[in-house]
């Protein structure tokens, strides 16, 4: 997984990247997987990358991640 202390101080980008990050490890295991191999897939073909989509699929894990919480019993 990608932690905040791995990238570059230099980088522009980053201060954008940095919250992305740290609600990434608050999602599904699956969620992140699929924003990784969004990644993956930029860095192997040189295209765009898809920000939208990875967004899109931040938010849909930050919901399902909501659903399972609210659906855990309480504990006493």
């Amino acid at each position: 997984m990608i932690e905040e202390d791995d990238l570059p101080d230099d980088d522009p980008a980053v201060e954008y990247w940095i919250p992305f990050i740290r609600r990434m490890d608050k999602i599904p295991r699956e969620y992140q997987m699929a924003i990784i191999d969004e990644y993956l897939k930029v860095e192997n073909t040189g295209k765009d990358m898809n920000v939208e989509k990875m967004w899109d699929l931040l938010l849909a894990g930050e919901d399902e991640a909501k659903l399972t919480a609210g659906s855990l019993p309480k504990a006493n």
